[in-house]
């Protein structure tokens, strides 16, 4: 599979999870991620989890933290 197409994978997956549960932590994200990964016996590298999280960032928050740019 291309590497854009297994991003493209994550992505589906990881709104998947993100419609059922909310996290803190982007750790806890690309955990829970990982463990869906596992049992559908879907191969991934980190370079696909971070293409898939830029896919999703693009459209919504992955965590309910917010990050605020400091301003002097």
């Amino acid at each position: 599979m291309p590497p854009e197409n297994t991003s493209r994978l994550l992505a589906k997956l990881m709104r998947d999870v993100l419609r059922t549960e909310d996290f803190d932590t982007l750790a806890d994200l690309v955990d829970v991620t990982k463990t869906r990964c596992a049992r559908l016996r879907i191969r991934w590298t980190n370079d696909d989890l971070t293409r898939a999280m830029t896919l999703i960032a693009s459209n919504r928050p992955l965590t309910r933290a917010t990050w605020t740019p400091k301003c002097d």
